[in-house]
C-alpha cells in the first residue's frame, strides 16, 4: 500500500502541477488596447471653386506592371534562331481582315450573259407596224419570199385590228373591211393547201347548185341502162388570174371510174365519142370568172351498168397548174335485175 502511494506521488510530481491548483494573488491588469489607427477620408469636400480634391490622397501610386516574361528559351549563342512557324491559315485570314477597312466581299461566280437575238422578221415588222413605221416593217420583209411577204402584208392589219379593245363596237364599215382581208387571206392561204374532194354523191336528179343535191339512198336500187347524176364538190381549187389580168382561171381534170365487186373496171361511154368504150372516163375543165371561185363544184350524167350486181365509182381531180392530186372515197350503189 505504502509503495502504490508512493508511485503516485512520483507521476505527480513528473506531471507538474494541475490547471485547477493554479493560485495566482493579487490582481492583473490587462494590457492597454492599441489604438485604431487614423480613419482615412475617401474624398473631401473642396474649400472653394475650381479646387481639385483627390479621391484617396493616401493611397500609394500604382506599381509599374512588370514586363511580359516570353516563356519561348533564349537560343544558345552558337545557333541562329529559328524562324518563327507560319501562323495557320484561319489566323492569316483574320490577320488580313482585321487589317482591311472596309468589309471582305467574297468573289461572285463569272455569269455567261445571254447574247441578244434579233427579232424574227415577221416579229419585227408587226412592232414597227403597230408603232406606226410602216417603212420600217416593210424593210423586215424583205427576206420572205412573195408568197410569205404577200401573207403578211395581209396579216398585219388584221393583228393590229385584233389586239386592240372592243373590237365588237368596230364600225360595220371596218367589221365589212376585216371580213374581206380574212377572206383574202383564206384564198390565199387555200391556194397553198391540199386539194380535197369533199363530196361525190349519186343523185336522183341533176343537182341545182353548189351544196344543192340530193343523194339516192343505197337502198333504192338502179335498173340496168339508167341513168343517173354525180356530183362532185371540191375544197382548195387554185384560181389564178387570167392572162391579161382580168378575171380568174380554175383548171382541173376529172377522172371516173367505176368497178364492180370483184374490183373490175367496168367499160364506159366516153363523153367526147359516145360510140367509143373507156375504162375511165377523164373530163377537164377550164372556168373564167370575174371574181375567184371559192366554191367549186361539177355535176354529170353517169350510164349504169348493163348487168346487175354492186359497183363503186370514184373521182381524182389533178391541177395542171399546181400539180397537186385529190382522189375520193368510193361510193357504193346497186343494180337489179330485170
Amino acid at each position: 500500500m505504502t509503495a502504490r502511494r508512493a508511485l503516485a506521488l512520483l507521476a505527480g510530481l513528473a506531471l507538474g502541477p494541475a490547471p485547477g491548483c493554479l493560485h495566482i494573488s493579487g490582481s492583473v491588469t490587462p494590457p492597454p488596447e492599441p489604438s485604431p489607427p487614423p480613419r482615412e477620408k475617401f474624398a473631401s469636400l473642396p474649400s472653394r471653386p475650381g479646387e481639385v480634391v483627390r479621391a484617396n490622397p493616401t493611397a500609394p501610386p500604382p506599381a509599374e506592371l512588370p514586363a511580359t516574361v516570353s516563356r519561348r528559351p533564349t537560343p544558345p549563342p552558337d545557333r541562329e534562331a529559328a524562324p518563327p512557324a507560319d501562323p495557320p491559315a484561319s489566323a492569316a485570314i483574320t490577320a488580313v481582315k482585321a487589317d482591311r477597312t472596309e468589309p471582305a466581299q467574297l468573289p461572285l461566280p463569272a455569269l455567261n450573259p445571254r447574247p441578244v437575238t434579233a427579232d424574227p422578221p415577221l416579229l419585227a415588222a408587226f412592232r414597227a407596224y403597230v408603232e406606226n413605221r410602216p417603212e420600217e416593217a416593210l424593210r423586215h420583209l424583205d427576206g420572205l419570199d412573195r408568197v410569205n411577204q404577200e401573207l403578211a402584208l395581209r396579216l398585219l392589219p388584221l393583228l393590229a385590228r385584233v389586239g386592240q379593245p372592243t373590237p365588237a363596237a368596230a364600225d360595220p364599215a371596218e367589221v365589212g373591211l376585216m371580213a374581206d382581208q380574212f377572206q383574202g387571206l383564206a384564198d390565199r392561204l387555200g391556194a397553198r393547201a391540199p386539194l380535197s374532194v369533199e363530196v361525190l354523191a349519186l343523185c336522183g336528179r341533176e343537182p341545182r347548185g353548189f351544196g344543192d343535191y340530193h343523194p339516192r339512198p343505197l337502198t333504192d336500187p338502179y335498173r340496168p341502162g339508167d341513168r343517173t347524176f354525180l356530183y362532185l364538190e371540191l375544197k382548195h381549187v387554185a384560181c389564178d388570174p387570167g392572162p391579161r389580168g382580168e378575171g380568174y382561171l380554175t383548171r382541173v381534170e376529172v377522172t371516173f371510174e367505176v368497178r364492180d365487186s370483184h374490183g373490175r373496171l367496168v367499160e364506159q361511154a366516153d363523153p367526147a365519142n359516145f360510140q367509143r368504150r373507156v375504162t375511165a372516163v377523164k373530163v377537164p375543165h377550164v372556168q373564167a370568172t370575174r371574181s375567184p371561185v371559192r366554191d367549186y363544184f361539177r355535176s354529170y350524167g353517169v350510164a349504169v351498168p348493163p348487168h346487175a350486181g354492186v359497183y363503186t365509182i370514184t373521182a381524182e381531180v389533178r391541177e395542171p397548174g399546181t400539180g397537186r392530186v385529190a382522189r375520193s372515197r368510193p361510193v357504193e350503189f346497186r343494180v337489179a335485175g330485170q
